[in-house]
């Protein structure tokens, strides 16, 4: 089972408060870690599905028994709780202010107790979708352990919270569904669940999810 919010965050809180030097010359011999993103892109084509991610993704939702849902417009949104840390906390604040100018806002949101551990923003029009925002709490990231492992030809890949938010949107945003992914973190996570890059399109942050994808 996975640890509860408190005890992760006491764990890495804890850990930031211990200093660690390493010597220039032993930095520079550390190899730079391959990349979610460049492991994904290094699969053999036919060894993987966008299927087996989002289903992942499920399983770990079970596991871990939050609650995960999309707020529409005239829908309330939960307060992001106590002690979370997000970048773009802001946004989440602004999003009542958004709709009531008109805009047709959406905003996935994943629940721990009484705690938003992430959550998502998307616009919706006629010409399909926006994905502006994504974002999960510092201490319920993968690199903070709260992840289930799947196993695709040999490698390890780790599912989370940011998979959950991006599954709750791509079920309930209009295709196509756009996204600029400026992270490769955050572009493994929409490739795996089946967003491509936007044809003939030189940016590789640009990605697109189509019907049927």
């Amino acid at each position: 089972m996975y640890e509860p919010f408190e005890r992760r965050r006491k764990r890495l809180e804890s850990r930031a408060g211990q200093p660690a030097f390493t010597p220039l010359e032993q930095l520079l011999q550390i190899p730079i870690p391959e990349s979610s993103e460049d492991r994904l892109q290094n699969l053999p084509k036919d060894s993987w599905r966008p299927a087996f991610f989002a289903e992942a993704t499920r399983e770990f939702l079970r596991e871990a028994g939050f609650t995960a849902v999309v707020r529409h417009p005239g829908e309330a949104l939960p307060p992001l709780g106590p002690d979370v840390t997000y970048k773009y906390r802001c946004s989440y604040h602004e999003v009542p202010k958004r709709i009531a100018r008109g805009e047709n806002v959406l905003v996935a949101v994943v629940i721990e107790d009484d705690r938003v551990i992430g959550y998502g923003i998307a616009t919706q029009g006629n010409a399909g979708s926006e994905i502006e925002i994504i974002d999960v709490d510092k201490f319920s990231r993968r690199s903070a352990g709260l992840e289930h492992i799947l196993a695709l030809d040999g490698r390890k890949f780790g599912v989370g919270v940011g998979h959950v938010v991006v599954d709750l949107l791509a079920d309930a945003l209009s295709k196509p569904v756009f996204v600029d992914a400026s992270s490769p973190e955050s572009r493994y996570i929409f490739k795996s669940l089946g967003f491509t890059r936007r044809p003939e399109e030189r940016n590789p942050c640009l990605l697109q999810l189509l019907d049927g994808t």
